[in-house]
C-alpha cells in the first residue's frame, strides 16, 4: 500500500466490519489473509471480537493475486466446518491475472460446496483494477471500488450486509 495512512484506513474499515459481525444475530467466523507479493494467513476461523487489528502489519510492496488465491484454497481445503463462505478480496494494486490459481479454486468450490454457499466480493481501494473485476466475474461475484477511507468503510459494510443475504 502506498503509505501508512492508507493501511490505517484499511484497518479502521476492517475493525468497523468486525464490530458489525460481532453484534449480528448469526455466528460468524473470520479468516484473514494478508497479502502483497506474498500471502500470510493471519487468522483462521476466529471469532470477530478476538481479532486484534493492531497485530496486522503492512506486508510490503507488490501485489500477487495468485499467492492469496493459493492461500485461500489451502484454507478452504483444511476447513472441516460446514459454514457458508463469503470472501472479501480487497486490494489497492493491480496484478497479473492468476489463471491457474483461479481454475484450482473454482474446481475445489464446484466439487466441495454442494451444501453450502461461496460468495466472492472484490473491493478495490484507490485503484481501478481490471484484474480484480475479471476475478470477481469468474466467481459470479461483484466488485466495487473505494476512493478514500470513508468510502472504503462504507463499501466494506455494504458488502458485509450483502454477504448475509442468500
Amino acid at each position: 500500500m502506498r503509505n501508512n495512512n492508507k493501511w490505517n484506513d484499511l484497518k479502521t474499515s476492517l475493525k468497523t466490519v468486525l464490530d458489525k459481525i460481532s453484534i449480528s444475530s448469526k455466528k460468524h467466523l473470520v479468516s484473514i489473509i494478508n497479502f502483497s507479493s506474498e500471502a500470510l494467513l493471519e487468522y483462521i476461523n476466529a471469532n470477530p471480537n478476538q481479532i486484534n487489528i493492531s497485530s496486522l502489519n503492512l506486508m510490503g510492496k507488490g501485489t500477487d493475486f495468485g499467492k492469496v488465491l493459493t492461500e485461500t484454497l489451502c484454507l478452504l481445503q483444511n476447513d472441516k466446518s460446514n459454514l457458508n463462505v463469503a470472501l472479501i478480496f480487497m486490494t489497492d494494486g493491480e496484478a497479473k491475472y492468476p489463471e491457474n490459481e483461479i481454475k484450482a479454486l473454482k474446481t475445489f468450490i464446484e466439487n466441495n460446496f454442494k451444501t453450502k454457499t461461496f460468495k466472492f466480493y472484490g473491493l478495490g481501494f484507490e485503484c481501478k483494477n481490471e484484474t480484480l473485476g475479471k476475478i470477481t466475474q469468474e466467481f459470479g461475484g461483484e466488485s466495487q471500488f473505494a476512493n478514500d477511507g470513508q468510502e472504503l468503510k462504507n463499501k466494506y459494510c455494504e458488502i458485509f450486509t450483502k454477504s448475509l443475504q442468500k
